[in-house]
């Protein structure tokens, strides 16, 4: 089922009912909690996103709004991934089987968002590419990828990279004496398969995309063809990409990924049976740093070895 467009956001619902059910239907029905009576807790909150990704593709609605509305929606995503996935993917694990108010198991309702957000995130991906992007393009802002730069405006990258990126990067290599490095919430990475000389097998390093650092960066400014201001911007990813050769000397790269995590950040607190319930959540909070990787993003055609 659908979610009317005049229904609340599912945030603060977790079920709605469909109809009052009359004295008879009460007799026949097996009870209040009838699955054919609620929507999905989860797949209501999808629809809610989907709302705020049609703002996103409303043309009546101003560029930057629109910009607005579509990190609006990806943020949503971030959230809906750590608090209501994770805690999906958490009773899968456990071998817990609760079935929510429309009668779908933890499995069930992890493949129905699946199917329902896939499509969602490629509608948001055409948004940006097709329409929002050429339109800030036409404004005067460029945001462009590396292979748009000229010549000049790479160097300039690689001296950027030099004197203000480069220090602040520190790759974490995987081998026997090395554990896989942490991977904090939301945090993006560069996945590098290196090889050497001394090694008959690959070597896998992580390095982390400075948090410091803008995400963009800014190129000089240049007049257009009418007199207007051109503002170019190149991502921070792509410079790290095309210059990380930089921090593996006297290796090989012979792969490359882009990659970013998300966290469960659910918290699961009995209350009666703790005799100190700051202390309880003080713990908790803690512990959700480090809680199970609910999803991992990469960009097209990832390196099969790396992921």
């Amino acid at each position: 089922m659908t979610n009317p467009g005049n229904l609340p956001a599912p945030e603060n619902v977790s079920a709605i009912e469909l109809n009052s059910p009359s004295p008879d239907d009460e007799e026949e029905s097996s009870g209040l909690f009838d699955e054919l009576r609620f929507f999905n807790r989860e797949l209501s909150w999808l629809h809610f996103n989907a709302r705020v990704l049609k703002q996103a593709a409303d043309p009546t609605i101003p560029l930057l709004e629109r910009m607005n509305f579509l990190s609006i929606f990806e943020s949503n995503l971030d959230e809906f991934f750590m608090k209501r996935v994770g805690g999906l993917k958490r009773h899968v694990s456990a071998g817990i089987v609760p079935q929510s108010l429309d009668g779908m198991t933890p499995k069930e309702q992890l493949r129905s968002i699946r199917q329902m957000l896939l499509p969602q995130i490629r509608r948001a991906d055409t948004i940006y590419l097709n329409e929002l992007k050429p339109q800030l393009h036409e404004e005067g802002v460029q945001l462009l990828d590396w292979k748009d730069l000229s010549t000049s405006e790479k160097k300039y990258c690689k001296t950027y990279f030099e004197d203000h990126v480069f220090p602040l990067l520190t790759p974490l290599a995987v081998d026997a004496g090395h554990p896989f490095p942490f991977l904090s919430n939301l945090s993006s990475s560069l996945g590098v398969a290196v090889s050497h000389r001394e090694r008959d097998e690959p070597l896998f390093a992580r390095v982390k995309t400075s948090a410091i650092e803008p995400q963009w960066l800014s190129l000089k400014t240049a007049p257009g063809a009418s007199g207007e201001t051109i503002h170019r911007f190149v991502p921070m990813w792509q410079i790290i990409w095309e210059s990380v050769d930089r921090l593996f000397p006297d290796m090989e790269i012979i792969g490359k990924m882009m990659f970013r995590i998300t966290r469960n950040i659910e918290l699961e607190i009995d209350e009666e049976d703790t005799e100190d319930l700051r202390e309880l959540m003080e713990e908790e909070l803690r512990q959700r740093k480090r809680g199970m990787v609910c999803r991992l993003e990469h960009g097209p055609d990832p390196d099969e070895w790396i992921l």
